[in-house]
C-alpha cells in the first residue's frame, strides 16, 4: 500500500514525493534486514569506514537506524554530523549522503527502550557503477567451487563464484549466513582454467546481500589488489563465448 501512494503522489503531483525512490529502496533493505555501510564525514581512522547498521524505522523525510558498530564495538554519532551510506538491494547498489539529526528511541518489544539515530532522507539515492574492471559471469557453465576462510573461524565457508573480475569476485553461499559483515577480511580460494589455475588471495567483504532462496547468501568480495591474471582470464572467456554466438 505505501509503495502504491508513493507511485500515485509522484504520478498525480509529479515530483510532488521527492523522497519516494528513497524511501522505496530503504524499504525494501529494511524487509531483508541488509545492513547500511556507514562512512563519517573528516574521519581518517580505518574504523570510520567499517561501520555498519540496520534499518529500524521509515518516515517521511527521516530513517532511525540501529546504534552503529565498528566490529564488535559501539560507535556514537554526533547531531549534525554528514554521513555517507552504502547498501546494496536486489543486486544494485546504492549511496546517498545524509545528516544525523539526534539520538532517537527504538521500541524493543519489552520494557526497556534501545537507543538509535534519526538521520535526515536523502532526496535521491545514486546508484554509482563501481566495477571499472570487466567482469565475466563464471556460474552458470563453470560454476568453480569458493572456499572462505575466517580469521577466527575454524571451518571452511563454501559456496560458488557467481562472476568475477581482476579486482573482485561474487560469490553464492548456504554457509555464510550472518557470519560476515561489511569491511570484514578474509582469504577467498577458487580453481580456474587458465591462465589463472589456483587463485588464493585475500579480500574484504564489499556486500553482504540475501539470495532469492531462503539461508542463500550473496557476498561481494574485493581483492586487496588487481589481480592481472584474472583480467586477462575474463578476455579470453568472454573472447570465447563472442566467438560462440557469432560462429
Amino acid at each position: 500500500m505505501e509503495r502504491w501512494l508513493d507511485k500515485v503522489k509522484s504520478t498525480l503531483g509529479g515530483n510532488t514525493d521527492p523522497y519516494a525512490q528513497s524511501r522505496r529502496v530503504l524499504r525494501l533493505a529494511q524487509r531483508s534486514r541488509i545492513q547500511l555501510m556507514l562512512e563519517l564525514e573528516n574521519q581518517d581512522s580505518e574504523d570510520s569506514r567499517k561501520l555498519t547498521a540496520n534499518i529500524e524505522q521509515i518516515a517521511e523525510d527521516s530513517f532511525i537506524i540501529s546504534q552503529p558498530t565498528a566490529g564488535v564495538m559501539g560507535h556514537p554519532l554526533n547531531k549534525r554530523e554528514t554521513i555517507q551510506f552504502t547498501l546494496v538491494v536486489q543486486g544494485k547498489r546504492y549511496q546517498g549522503v545524509t545528516r544525523c539529526a539526534g539520538r532517537a528511541r527504538i521500541p524493543s518489544g519489552g520494557k526497556r527502550m534501545l537507543y538509535g539515530y534519526r538521520l535526515n532522507l536523502p532526496e535521491q539515492l545514486d546508484t554509482p557503477e563501481r566495477r571499472s574492471d570487466p567482469r565475466t559471469t563464471v556460474g552458470y557453465d563453470l560454476a568453480p567451487k569458493a572456499v572462505l576462510k575466517m580469521p577466527d573461524h575454524t571451518e571452511e565457508i563454501t559456496g560458488i563464484v557467481i562472476d568475477i573480475s581482476a579486482s573482485g569476485v561474487q560469490v553464492r553461499s548456504y554457509q555464510a549466513e550472518g557470519l560476515f559483515k561489511v569491511g570484514d577480511n578474509c582469504h577467498f580460494q577458487t580453481e580456474l582454467p587458465t591462465p589463472v589455475g589456483t587463485l588464493s588471495a585475500p579480500v574484504r567483504v564489499a556486500f553482504v546481500s540475501p539470495g532469492k532462496v531462503d539461508g542463500q547468501t550473496i557476498l561481494g568480495l574485493a581483492f586487496h589488489q588487481r589481480l592481472d591474471r584474472v583480467a586477462q582470464f575474463v578476455r579470453c572467456t568472454e573472447n570465447r563465448r563472442a566467438r560462440r554466438r557469432t560462429g
